[in-house]
């Protein structure tokens, strides 16, 4: 039996609609058990450390803000992680950023566990 492709969502922007849909993309993929890692980049974790809210025009929508939406999708099996220069290039103590992601990784060690993941970048 083959295995599940695995995706890879890489997290450069810190624009409230591009983390929204990141974090209800991810969230979405955990919700059907397909495996997803995503990792935040120094924009993101600012954004979602200083509150991003959902785009005003998703108000009718009724869905959870980025951060809420991330720890849903973590809930049900997505994994949020950044890297070790993702951290130092946000200027955010490790201590903040630890509550919103499951683990702070080396690039070159997350990048050979995901050579033959789906990538996604938003």
């Amino acid at each position: 039996m083959a295995t599940q492709p695995q995706t890879l969502m890489l997290v450069v922007s810190s624009e409230p609609e591009r983390l929204a849909r990141a974090a209800l993309w991810a969230l979405t993929a955990a919700s059907v058990d397909d495996p997803v890692t995503v990792l935040l980049t120094a924009p993101a974790l600012r954004a979602l450390i200083d509150g991003a809210t959902l785009p005003s025009h998703w108000d009718a929508l009724r869905l959870p803000a980025p951060a809420a939406a991330f720890a849903d999708a973590r809930q049900l099996g997505a994994v949020v992680v950044t890297c070790d220069t993702e951290l130092a290039l946000s200027g955010v103590d490790e201590a903040v950023v630890r509550p919103l992601v499951d683990d702070i990784v080396a690039l070159p060690s997350l990048w050979r566990a995901h050579r033959a993941s789906r990538l996604m970048t938003l």
